[in-house]
């Protein structure tokens, strides 16, 4: 079995945090788990991680940042800020600031990728992404509850 290209962890600032966010990471992760050919030969692996402030931990961190690659080990990495107020709002609006984040980070990334040099088909990779968003957000429609607290 192929190992997803684009893969999705969490870290959490408390339960608070977990108890929503638990959902959406579990959607995101079935989102790209179709996603397994790599965009690139040099860089085999893309992971978003979502830094999720809590009622014990606040990250404080910008909206997309500390994006991390290494080629030796054939990945690239970009945290993705949830602070408090993003997930206790209501309806959809998490879902749609985690999908913006995600095409912001993907954007951050091309730029220190094409930085290094990586060859990376970057209409493919954006092709996937938002596939794969749509998705999500089609998940997180039928699924969760509209309101966050």
């Amino acid at each position: 079995m192929k190992k997803e290209w684009i893969e999705v962890a969490a870290q959490m600032g408390g339960k608070d945090a977990f108890l929503v966010m638990q959902p959406h990471v579990k959607y995101l992760k079935q989102a790209f788990a179709s996603v397994v050919d790599p965009i690139s030969d040099q860089v085999q692996q893309l992971t978003y991680i979502l830094r999720v402030d809590g009622n014990v931990r606040v990250w404080n961190l910008p909206f997309v940042s500390n994006i991390d690659m290494s080629l030796k080990d054939s990945y690239i990495s970009v945290d993705i800020a949830v602070p408090l107020h993003e997930w206790k709002k209501a309806g959809g609006d998490l879902a749609d600031y985690i999908s913006h984040a995600f095409r912001e980070g993907m954007q951050q990334s091309l730029l220190v990728l094409k930085q290094a040099g990586v060859a990376i088909d970057a209409d493919e990779l954006a092709r996937k992404l938002n596939d794969a968003l749509n998705v999500y957000q089609r998940s997180v429609t039928a699924g969760l509850p509209t309101t966050h607290a």
